[in-house]
């Protein structure tokens, strides 16, 4: 089931079950051709952020009651969502509706919702999806950001711990998990969603050097010695990558700093430096302010302030 479950949440245009042969899987490939072909002018349009003409199109070729009127429906309803034409996007869904149970409408009417502030009815319309179908995991995505826009931020830990029992080898939904577990000081899922992070995410374009540390943090909280376990790990894992070391080197200092190690922390510290000063493109925010604490917990209390009053 964690197989199926993540490899059906990217949204694969179809999908074989074993047994099959290599007819069926031609017949499938040319069957997803097609479909996608008379789509393909659209989709174009789409990526290139031509919204007017892209719905246009969708028009012309609804109006020929053509078979494939229900991805033309969606594809049309995705443009006016990305083009921020939320009461058009909700027509469509809601006519949808009218005529027969759509979870898809269903949940393109609960991001309406979501999109134009109505947060109380978009956390029914996305519950109301998962009770009908436990699942629906861009539902409990869904619902979780809802319960957040509406103050709920432990209700959206909880949400979300559900939906990686049910689907684990979500990546991004194990980070979210971790990042608002950690807001919550829930210490034990946030460790739990990070490592599951890092495990699953191993070569994976949404694995990020940060999983590593801010697990490393969580650990060191009662383990040091593992914290530091995990930094060796990403280093390990991503090489002579520089923006994966900066990360290690700035963790490390805080890390080692905490067990007593201070020769050992002031030299992960000057590495953190170095590698900071060569980054000629700059640093993501979260990982300057890690610098400017590094700088602070190391002594260099200036340069940290320098460090903070250029973040504000």
């Amino acid at each position: 089931m964690e197989m199926v479950m993540g490899a059906v949440e990217y949204l694969p245009d179809d999908y074989l079950s074993k047994p099959f042969n290599k007819d069926m899987l031609r017949s499938r490939l040319e069957k997803v051709i097609v479909r996608k072909d008379d789509l393909h002018s659209i989709i174009k349009l789409l990526k290139q952020e031509r919204f007017e003409e892209a719905v246009a199109l969708c028009d012309d070729k609804i109006a020929g009651s053509p078979r494939n009127l229900t991805e033309l429906l969606k594809l049309k309803a995705e443009i006016l969502m990305r083009s921020a034409r939320y009461a058009e996007a909700g027509a469509i869904f809601e006519s949808v509706l009218a005529k027969r149970d759509a979870p898809w409408a269903m949940l393109g009417l609960g991001k309406v919702r979501f999109c134009t502030q109505e947060y109380a009815e978009a956390k029914e319309t996305f519950q109301k999806i998962i009770d009908a179908n436990k699942t629906h995991m861009e539902a409990y995505d869904w619902l979780a950001k809802t319960a957040v826009e509406l103050g709920d931020r432990k209700q959206a830990v909880e949400i979300l711990a559900k939906a990686t029992e049910i689907s684990p080898k979500s990546i991004v939904r194990q980070m979210e998990l971790g990042n608002l577990a950690l807001k919550e000081q829930d210490f034990g899922i946030a460790a739990k969603a990070f490592k599951k992070a890092v495990h699953v995410g191993c070569n994976s374009i949404y694995q990020t050097p940060s999983n590593y540390t801010k697990l490393a943090k969580i650990v060191g909280k009662t383990s040091g010695k593992e914290a530091l376990t995990f930094l060796t790990k990403l280093r390990s894992d991503y090489g002579r990558d520089d923006e994966a070391n900066l990360h290690a080197a700035i963790a490390e200092s805080l890390v080692l700093k905490e067990l007593g190690r201070d020769n050992e922390a002031h030299k992960a510290y000057a590495e953190a430096n170095a590698l900071y000063e060569k980054r000629e493109d700059g640093v993501p925010n979260d990982v300057a302010m890690e610098m400017a604490n590094a700088c602070l917990v190391n002594g260099d209390k200036e340069r940290g302030l320098v460090m903070l009053q250029s973040l504000v």
